[in-house]
């Protein structure tokens, strides 16, 4: 469920340009998926329970003692739900964006594998691999909605830093 976001992106990069519209089916079919197994999780999810659900552990780098530990709890199974709902509902709320659909629904794929992987990492590690992906993912998505929308970067006051924030 986690990582289904992440083949519609390698499966975006792939598509050549002038199928933005396939593209955009393809945001849709990688969604799809990860929104059914929420649901799914959420009706079989036991309520009388305390404690991790529906948890996968595997060794992943056995020197550092990480793990690949991922599961859910009360609070994280309604996160993973409406982060499901939400990312279904936005590819369709995003239909009308023209210019740099490849990049726009390919970065909000890998932004909702974050976001998944977020709330249902139970590994501190794996947690901040996924969170700061997400703070990757929204930078970039953030800086190249703004670079098509005209604006320019600022430049600070110190002549030793600039800031790549855009100025709109």
């Amino acid at each position: 469920m986690t990582f289904i976001p992440m083949i519609g992106f390698a499966v975006i990069l792939c598509m050549p340009k002038g199928t933005e519209n396939l593209m955009k089916w393809m945001a849709v079919a990688a969604t799809t998926p990860p929104l059914l197994l929420a649901i799914w999780l959420y009706a079989n999810f036991d309520r009388t329970v305390a404690g991790f659900q529906f948890v996968e552990k595997a060794s992943w780098i056995p020197a550092a003692n990480i793990e690949y530990h991922m599961g859910v709890d009360g609070i994280s199974i309604t996160m993973v739900l409406l982060t499901a709902l939400l990312s279904f509902i936005c590819i369709f709320a995003s239909w009308g964006i023209d210019k740099g659909v490849k990049g726009y629904f390919s970065l909000f794929l890998l932004l909702d594998t974050g976001m998944m992987g977020v709330f249902c990492a139970l590994d501190f590690f794996l947690f901040f691999v996924f969170g700061r992906s997400c703070c990757c993912r929204c930078t970039s998505s953030s800086a190249c909605g703004a670079a098509r929308a005209g604006c320019t970067p600022r430049s600070s006051s110190s002549s030793t830093r600039s800031s790549a924030a855009p100025s709109c």
